[in-house]
């Protein structure tokens, strides 16, 4: 493709007019994503906390690959009564629940790798967080029949027994004054993990503010508040029932699902930048990428987030 017809293919990818269109650039980020991951696998991540940042990356990408496969439309026949038929719909909520966890999955990764650079900071919260899950998962101890399932249970026990031990005995839950030891106490007690850190205190982190923390500008129309509108489509609240019954009348669900997809598009770009600052080699891997690929995924960056986004 030459320089002229990238640049026109460009302009049509970046603003584009039609659903099919706007997958078409989609497609290029999976395409891009999936690339940087699989060249990158080769490398060897430096701990436990990066290789699960990679997989979180690569944990949206397959969610970005179901949403393609969502909003292609869903036909369908009962085999009881032909009238009974679907043809080419889409459901905007199921969308909005593939996106919230995508939202949330970048929310994590930028909190854990670019949010901060104290190494003592990144393992608290990892270790917050990996003991939060396995306590979890300990309450489905009951459901464990076979005697690998219970050996497994009983390993990972022991294994909140050392993680909590190691929090104790960091250099932050000691300081402040006994303040971040109540906190961090709390945090183990409630199963929480949401915490990010300013000017050396441990902070609340709700999924808005870990958002914002990304450089993204949340006074935008597109990302104001959006979190609790993905969460408006994901909970069976009475808003939601009223919103379904009234979206497939009006055929507003196409409209509806296509946003979905254009937040998606936002995320898996900013995931795509921030895995080339922070990864060895990715960046590149990236300057590899075929030239319409580079510019879209930087002028998604640059666009929400500011010049200094760009990945070259």
């Amino acid at each position: 493709m030459s320089p002229l017809e990238t640049n026109l293919e460009f302009l049509r990818l970046s603003l584009p007019k039609t659903e099919k269109v706007e997958m078409e650039g989609f497609k290029i980020l999976i395409d891009s994503g999936l690339k940087l991951i699989y060249d990158h696998s080769t490398s060897k991540p430096n701990n436990p906390l990066e290789s699960d940042c990679a997989i979180l990356f690569q944990m949206s990408l397959l969610k970005g690959l179901s949403l393609m496969e969502l909003v292609g439309g869903i036909n369908y026949a009962n085999s009881s009564d032909s009238k009974i038929k679907l043809i080419n719909i889409i459901d905007p909520f199921s969308v909005s629940t593939i996106v919230r966890g995508q939202f949330e999955a970048y929310c994590m990764f930028y909190n854990f790798l670019h949010q901060h650079t104290d190494q003592s900071q990144r393992d608290l919260l990892y270790n917050l967080w990996v003991i939060a899950g396995l306590n979890e998962r300990q309450e489905f101890s009951y459901a464990a029949k076979s005697q690998l399932s219970k050996d497994k249970l009983i390993a990972e026990r022991q294994r909140i027994t050392l993680l909590i031990m190691e929090v104790k005995n960091s250099t932050i839950y000691k300081s402040n004054g006994g303040k971040s030891a109540k906190k961090i106490d709390n945090a183990i007690k409630n199963k929480k993990y949401r915490y990010y850190f300013e000017n050396g205190e441990l902070m609340d982190g709700y999924w808005g503010v870990l958002f914002k923390n990304s450089g993204v500008n949340n006074q935008s129309d597109l990302f104001k508040e959006i979190y609790p509108y993905l969460c408006s489509d994901t909970h069976p609240s009475q808003v939601s029932v009223f919103q379904f019954r009234d979206i497939f009348k009006k055929e507003e669900f196409r409209s509806r699902a296509m946003f979905g997809v254009i937040i998606s598009k936002f995320i898996i770009s900013f995931f795509i930048r921030d895995f080339c600052e922070y990864y060895p080699g990715a960046k590149t891997i990236f300057n590899g990428l075929p030239k319409l690929n580079q510019l879209l995924i930087n002028v998604h960056n640059t666009t929400l987030r500011g010049n200094s986004y760009s990945i070259n």
